[in-house]
């Protein structure tokens, strides 16, 4: 126990973010935290390319916000393929939680805490602002002269890069968790993974590719939706938004899509193509970002970046599906 709490502790600080545009906290925690742990969860990726159906519908007909949307991507039955066991609890209070969180520390193992973002001084234009609801890695419990404190690691205040390490006293950390939705998680894995990880990742993406479907009309609705707003942008306020929120998973899901795909072996070209499609839906999605601070817009230049981005989202499909009959065959 003592072992693999000291492990931990000494080595957690320098836990790699996977990736920030297409998990919520707690799936991108916990896809680090467990590769870190030696495991191959590149095989959980095989469903992270979302249909632009699914974004339309959930960003512009259910004007969820940007964290909001709902992927199958890492659910839980889905977790078992690797052999690993999600452990979640709600509580009255942090003091109910907290013998809880004790013993997961214990054992060497992260407790993945919910908070409120109102009460991390870390969190910039959110610390005493906003009250969002956000999950931090609690890593270990210390006591130094009769006070009791936490280290945590969670993102810095523009959420880019990998997870940082913070020291908070214990008052504080059950403040943001008493302002919050009350829940400890943490996981249950082998220490070693003994199947075959990548024929177990091409059986669910044969599986995936059957039923997935994607017209790819969101993008003609973006051009249409952009030129009725050229005389007036502003009154396109609330779709640019929710376009942008659609863009920014399409630019996550797309990049997070290569590395499984150069994971099970596809042709480079497909890997290429994936890139430049997280690329190009991050370009549309800049250029409507400034167009709302300055009430300008290229609609002509979106439009063409648009329809090429729409262009390469049918040729990717069109690789997967070559490949799930062919390629993936011969391995």
């Amino acid at each position: 126990m003592e072992e693999g709490k000291k492990l931990l502790a000494s080595q957690i600080e320098a836990l790699p973010r996977f990736e920030s545009k297409y998990f919520n906290c707690v799936r991108s925690q916990a896809f680090s935290y467990l590769k870190f742990r030696g495991l191959p969860m590149e095989v959980l990726l095989f469903n992270s390319y979302e249909s632009t159906e699914k974004l339309f519908q959930q960003y512009v007909v259910e004007q969820r916000r940007k964290w909001e949307y709902g992927t199958e991507c890492m659910d839980k039955a889905f977790l078992t393929l690797l052999g690993i066991e999600m452990w979640e609890r709600w509580y009255d209070n942090f003091d109910d939680a907290e013998a809880d969180i004790l013993n997961i520390l214990e054992r060497g193992e992260i407790a993945i805490v919910a908070s409120d973002l109102f009460y991390l001084p870390h969190r910039g234009s959110y610390y005493q602002n906003q009250h969002i609801d956000h999950f931090i890695i609690l890593t270990e419990a210390l006591e130094s002269d009769g006070t009791k404190k936490y280290r945590i690691l969670d993102d810095n205040s523009s959420a880019l890069g990998d997870y940082i390490c913070y020291e908070y006293d214990r008052e504080l950390i059950a403040t943001a968790f008493n302002s919050a939705t009350k829940n400890v998680i943490t996981f249950h894995y082998p220490k070693q993974f003994e199947g075959n990880s990548r024929e177990i990742a091409l059986t669910q993406f044969r599986q995936w590719l059957s039923q997935f479907r994607d017209d790819l009309k969101f993008y003609d609705w973006i051009c249409e939706t952009v030129k009725e707003a050229v005389q007036n942008l502003a009154s396109k306020d609330a779709e640019f938004e929710q376009i942008i929120n659609a863009l920014t998973l399409v630019a996550g899901s797309r990049a997070i899509y290569a590395f499984f795909c150069q994971f099970v072996g596809m042709d480079a070209s497909v890997v290429e193509n994936l890139q430049e499609c997280a690329k190009q839906a991050d370009i549309v999605k800049n250029m409507l970002v400034r167009s709302r601070i300055t009430k300008k817009l290229d609609t002509e230049l979106l439009a063409s970046r648009v329809q090429q981005l729409k262009e390469r989202e049918s040729v990717s499909l069109a690789k997967f599906h070559s490949y799930a009959e062919e390629g993936a065959s011969h391995v």
